[in-house]
């Protein structure tokens, strides 16, 4: 299981590294920052990191590489739109899907803030995903009566235990800002603030932002977002945000 991975990973990462080349471009004809480009592939081969591995349980799955690709895309598939489900869902519900979706992960490191969170959903994305296929390729095993819904359990135990960890660690405002400028970063004042709000009543953000903007406007309207976040990360329970994509 473990050989499997690691190969499709070091084929992944191998993949990855020769779009280096577009980073050197940049560094040509500008200059580009560097610890937003290093959040950026970091952020990516997290992603694909976990993705693989559901990918993997998909090709043990089966012998058909067609119907084991559809198995791994539909295993991917769902912490991907997860996050559409917490939309739809609504209510507190909805806001756990949101939070267990790995888009807003995803965006949130590609902007240039790296949390702990973040990478612990990933990691804990594959560890599941890996158990699950170690104990898939176990199979021959149930022939004993009752290890199939054993096996079953187990992997739901394992799923719940991911989740909670997520969840937990979203809690852990451990989060740090590779932009050269700080643009995420929050000053001291600001800290000291946030500290001091009743968390018996919480400040409700409600955002509205357009999905499209003006080409002088896209990156405001990242920063106001992203700086969004950061609040309502350090704030915890003290910070209430909701952000509403705005339509005609």
């Amino acid at each position: 299981v473990a050989g499997n991975y690691l190969a499709a990973v070091g084929i992944y990462t191998v993949a990855l590294l020769f779009s280096v080349s577009h980073v050197f471009v940049l560094a040509w004809l500008g200059r580009p920052d560097a610890g937003l480009m290093l959040s950026h592939y970091f952020a990516y081969w997290l992603l694909g990191a976990a993705l693989l591995a559901g990918d993997v349980v998909g090709s043990v799955l089966t012998d058909n590489l067609t119907v084991g690709f559809i198995f791994g895309a539909g295993l991917c598939a769902a912490p991907v739109f997860l996050d559409k489900a917490g939309a739809l869902v609504g209510g507190r519900l909805g806001e756990g899907l949101e939070t267990l979706g790995a888009v807003p992960q995803f965006e949130e490191m590609t902007s240039g803030v790296v949390s702990l969170a973040a990478v612990l959903y990933f990691c804990t994305i594959a560890g599941s995903m890996l158990f699950l296929n170690y104990m898939l390729v176990g199979r021959r095993r149930w022939r004993i009566p009752f290890f199939g819904a054993h096996v079953a359990g187990r992997a739901f135990a394992a799923a719940m235990g991911a989740g909670a960890i997520v969840i937990l660690a979203g809690r852990v405002p451990v989060r740090a800002d590779f932009t050269a400028e700080g643009l995420h970063s929050l000053t001291k004042p600001t800290r000291e603030i946030i500290s001091k709000i009743d968390a018996a009543n919480p400040v409700y953000i409600q955002a509205y932002v357009s999905r499209e903007v003006p080409r002088a406007y896209v990156e405001t309207r990242a920063n106001l977002i992203n700086l969004l976040r950061e609040y309502a990360a350090l704030g915890g329970d003290r910070i209430r945000l909701n952000v509403v994509e705005a339509e005609k």
